[in-house]
């Protein structure tokens, strides 16, 4: 999981907030069944905060009337109530595993996997840009794939490419030269086997704060879906899908210190 200082560093304020949610809700984490459990591959920092604001707009009066008037066999009201807490808990736990991940990113791969994971994300990053570049949410994507660093932002990005290629196959396939059938399966592959040997070189401590962060991340996104699906329709005309984007696809929106720079590139004929 990428981990980028300005984003998951938070003030004396959001930490104690973030704390106080974090052990209320540590029961909650706690009952996640582990074959239930979500392993993020996205800045959760992001994905909270992005959470947060859909909370407080959802609580409005007169949004959460609208919620009101939905079946209680068919919605709990009382998802409104935790999205907020659920993504301030998130945070903290991700702040408390960014911390820890300083000293991880000491570890270091085995010089095939680094060099081989290295080859397939360039060769897939560049075969996509140059196909699908003029679309605009895909050339954010790969300005913000650009912008990543160490070895779990590579582990990330080859993830995400191994998604685009697959919803892309049609376009990218026809590349008689650069395109390689078996890369998506290589990036998964070789992105397991990054995270697997960076567990594999870290403290119990690291590997208990990452799995934390995975549970903080289940509940928070669980809970947002369920909130997210049926405001979707129930606001469908005013906006509902802009609204309740999926937080993955939050998450990965560039910083916004960096949106000048990525809108610029976004714009750039290939």
């Amino acid at each position: 999981m990428p981990t980028e200082a300005d984003e998951s560093t938070m003030s004396p304020e959001e930490l104690q907030t973030g704390q106080a949610a974090f052990e209320k809700l540590l029961p909650n984490y706690r009952a996640i069944l582990d074959d239930r459990i979500c392993w993020p591959r996205i800045n959760v920092r992001r994905a909270a905060v992005a959470a947060v604001g859909v909370s407080r707009k959802v609580n409005e009066p007169a949004m959460r009337s609208v919620f009101a008037e939905l079946p209680a066999r068919r919605f709990d009201i009382t998802l409104l109530d935790l999205l907020e807490p659920s993504a301030h808990a998130a945070s903290f736990a991700y702040q408390e595993m960014s911390m820890a991940q300083a000293i991880a990113s000491n570890v270091k791969l085995s010089a095939t996997l680094a060099g081989d994971a290295a080859t397939v994300r360039e060769r897939m990053l560049k075969l996509v840009d140059f196909h699908l570049g003029d679309n605009k949410e895909i050339r954010l994507a790969i300005a913000h794939i650009r912008a990543g660093s160490g070895y779990l932002d590579t582990a990330a990005d080859l993830s995400h490419l191994a998604k685009l290629y697959r919803e892309n196959l049609d376009v990218l396939s026809r590349d008689p030269t650069h395109y390689v059938a078996s890369d998506p399966e290589s990036a998964d592959r070789m992105a397991l086997e990054i995270d697997r040997e960076l567990g594999d070189g870290a403290t119990p401590k690291q590997n208990q704060q990452r799995e934390i962060v995975a549970r903080a991340w289940t509940l928070l996104n669980d809970t947002y879906e369920q909130i997210a699906r049926p405001g979707r329709w129930l606001f469908h005309d005013k906006g509902g899908d802009e609204l309740f984007v999926s937080l993955i696809s939050a998450a990965r929106r560039p910083r916004a210190r960096a949106k000048a720079k990525v809108q610029e590139e976004a714009t750039t004929t290939i």
